[in-house]
């Protein structure tokens, strides 16, 4: 019931009781009564508590009394008695009604409360339908669960959170529920899923349980997210899968026994050793189907033990099983105990060896024993006389050793001429393992090698040990059954054939090395000592025809210089020849003598303006002292190739910067230039003979020059260094030690 706030019920009922007292003193005695006041005490009905009902039925009693004594007094006394009587009655009548009418409706407020409050504080999702499927009430859980507000789920269909794909299905299971609304699981033993806003769909189990409400109807369902737990379940299906396919490949039998002697699991094997089906033997009590009768009590006793908790002597075991056709097969079990997360035991896993062939041999190798001592005594004598004759025969092998051992690689026989030269004798290591005497680091990979000879495999392979180097060759020694229970190994040292072929090898590379730099040498000199012949030929041809003639100075000049240039490049294309060549054979000197650095420089830069291209500048500085002690020839061989390569690279209209500086004892040059620059990817390749960069093979040269620089400061005990980047250009700064000098 809706409360009336407390100062308006209050003003309201003293109104009406003024009202009412007017009335009554103003009226006849008698008339009134009284009775109107109890309309005072209903009205407490909407005050919160007892207390405003307590003070209304006092009131209105009080004012009752005093209209008795202020009312005329025109009616007879005893029946204006009976009528305040009545009046007092009824107001006390409707104040016990009023209080016990709140006292029931704050007893169903605090039931309704309490219910809401288990309902929004439930830990699981529930969904409240009326008999129509529209949802009327719905939790936290719930509404988190499925991502809506209260609001968008108020009123709408419950199919609203089932996959579209199943609200046809739905609707008919919940109209046939509404006709029996008994509790239980939804779908019990199907795959259930939940709608999500934004139509994510997620496993869920669902319970059902019906809340009669007056004639309706309502159905509750619990909702669980089980999206977690079927993962779990389908990880735990995977794992089972994964180990049965294990069990199958394994070549035991694996069986799993619970405390009910009912076979749960056994593998692929297991049902090849029985004959069975494994369905055929899920589920089957193992001692009445798979054990012989002869054994069948014994058997399940022991187990019954083992279940108890009485024995541990379980963990091996030998037992006959009965297959399909009848047939006894011998097993040999190794066997252990399963058990629970409280540690109860709960059944047995047992993995069996199917060892009825092999006891079979067993008997057969008994039967057999007499005869084989006999002969072992028999070919003793014969082992004796071979042994003797091994020993001549393997004494004398040269460089290397005959070994012969069992299968655990102790030495049986040894002789070799190799040994004696260590001072070994066969008799010290008879009986003594092989791999003993060999470098740990290749022991595990030689082992595995001889071992692999045992199995039929003949080998051959190299070992190098001790700084030397063995060709082993291995074959398997078959005994009188054919089987290979020693093996023949003969070791021969090969390390002096081996460093013959190494030198061997050597020389075919120098020599591959050298007609390669021949070929590029005939290559490079035809090409460039043709061009500058060529151009000498034709400068040659036409200075003839202009010979007399007035006007043709200039083009005279012009030829005569083409011809100082190609003749300088071909005096440099010799040089570097020279050069080189005394460079490889050493019979380059060096030769001191004290030089005026920047005169010499401005020399050679001097010589070489005949060779630049038209507007090519070559600038010249020099800081530091002017007289150093160095070889000239090789100073002036860096410098020409250094700023020869410099105007051949650069372009017409570009400046060649050429520096030179004394410094703390060394002499340091650098000449740099903006011309076509060397491809990073062939920089390292840059110091080597004959070799052009890919952007340079259209531009006259040898590739000699650098390599020839480079050796030169290699003999002066100095270095270069260079940075260079493409269309940008390079830098080259070489160092020569003076002191050293």
């Amino acid at each position: 019931m809706h409360t009336i706030k407390p100062r308006k019920l209050l003003i309201l009922s003293i109104s009406l009781a003024a009202l009412f007292f007017i009335i009554d003193i103003m009226l006849p005695l008698g008339v009134a009564g009284g009775i109107p006041y109890i309309v005072v005490v209903l009205l407490s009905l909407w005050s919160p508590g007892a207390r405003q009902t307590w003070l209304a039925g006092i009131a209105s009693s009080v004012l009752t009394l005093l209209g008795f004594l202020f009312s005329p007094p025109e009616s007879s006394y005893w029946i204006v008695l009976t009528n305040r009587g009545l009046a007092l009655f009824g107001i006390w009548m409707g104040v016990f009604f009023v209080l016990n009418y709140k006292r029931s409706n704050n007893e169903l407020i605090k039931s309704d409360r309490m219910f809401r409050t288990l309902f929004d504080t439930a830990s699981e999702a529930i969904v409240m339908t009326n008999g129509k499927g529209a949802i009327v009430a719905v939790n936290q859980i719930a509404r988190e669960l499925f991502g809506y507000t209260l609001e968008e789920l108020q009123g709408k269909p419950i199919e609203l959170l089932i996959p579209e794909k199943f609200r046809g299905e739905h609707i008919k299971h919940r109209e046939h529920y509404q006709q029996n609304p008994v509790p239980r699981p939804m779908c019990e033993g199907k795959a259930l899923l939940g709608r999500k806003k934004g139509n994510r769909e997620f496993p869920v189990e669902v319970s059902l349980t019906s809340i009669r409400e007056g004639k309706e109807t309502l159905v509750m369902a619990l909702v669980t997210d089980i999206t977690e737990r079927q993962k779990m379940i389908d990880s735990l299906r995977k794992e089972k899968e994964t180990v049965q396919k294990y069990l199958d490949i394994a070549g035991n039998m694996f069986v799993v026994i619970d405390k009910n002697q009912e076979v749960t699991l056994i593998n692929r094997r297991g049902c090849e050793i029985l004959g069975y089906r494994e369905s055929e033997i899920i589920g089957k009590n193992w001692f009445d189907h798979f054990i012989p009768p002869d054994i069948r009590e014994e058997i399940k006793k022991v187990f019954t033990q083992v279940m108890e908790g009485k024995t541990e002597t379980f963990g091996q075991y030998q037992n006959a099983v009965l297959t399909r056709s009848g047939e006894i097969r011998l097993i040999s079990w190794s066997n252990t105990v399963i058990k629970d997360e409280s540690g109860q035991i709960t059944g047995t896993l047992s993995s069996g060896k199917d060892i009825t062939e092999q006891q079979q041999a067993e008997n057969r190798l008994i039967e057999l024993n007499t005869e084989l001592e006999e002969k072992v005594q028999l070919r003793t004598q014969e082992l004796e006389e071979s042994q003797r004759l091994y020993k001549q025969i393997a004494r004398n092998f040269p460089n290397g050793v005959i070994n012969v051992f069992d299968k655990d690689l102790n030495y049986i026989f040894v002789e070799g001429m190799e040994m004696f030269r260590k001072g070994i004798t066969g008799d010290m290591l008879i009986g003594t393992p092989f791999l003993q005497r060999i470098d740990p680091e290749i022991r595990e990979d030689l082992r595995q090698k001889l071992m692999s000879v045992f199995e039929g495999e003949n080998i051959s392979f190299e070992l190098n040990t001790d700084q030397k180097t063995y060709m082993i060759n291995v074959v398997g020694l078959h005994d009188t059954d054919n089987q290979i229970n020693r093996i023949l190994m003969v070791s021969q040292n090969i390390s002096s054939l081996k460093r013959a072929a190494e030198d061997i090898r050597q020389s075919l590379e120098k020599e591959q090395h050298l007609n390669e730099l021949k070929s590029r040498f005939v290559s490079m000199a035809s090409h460039e000592f043709r061009t500058p012949l060529t151009s000498v030929m034709n400068s040659v041809s036409l200075l003839s025809k202009y010979a007399g003639k007035a006007d043709s100075e200039d083009k005279q000049l012009k030829h005569i210089n083409r011809i100082k240039t190609s003749v300088h490049h071909l005096t440099n294309i010799l040089n570097d020849f020279l050069s080189l060549d005394k460079l490889e054979e050493g019979k380059v000197e060096m030769h001191f003598s004290r030089i005026d650095l920047p005169g010499f420089s401005e020399e050679i830069v001097a010589d070489l303006e005949g060779m630049t291209k038209q507007g090519q500048k070559i600038s010249y500085t020099h800081t530091g002292k002017s007289e150093v002690n160095v070889d000239k020839q090789m100073l002036n061989n860096i410098f020409n190739n250094l700023l020869s390569n410099a105007i051949k690279y650069s372009p017409e209209e570009s400046e060649i910067k050429f520096e030179t500086a004394v410094n703390n004892g060394d002499l340091i040059a650098m000449i740099r230039d903006s011309g076509i620059g060397i491809p990073k990817e062939e920089q390292e390749h840059l110091f080597e003979r004959f070799f052009r960069a890919k952007n340079a093979v259209n531009i006259q040269g040898t590739g000699l020059g650098l390599n020839i620089v480079k050796k030169y400061l290699d003999m002066a005990g100095g270095n270069i260094d260079f940075t260079s980047a493409p269309d940008t250009g390079t830098t080259f700064t070489i160092k020569i030690p003076l002191e050293s000098s």
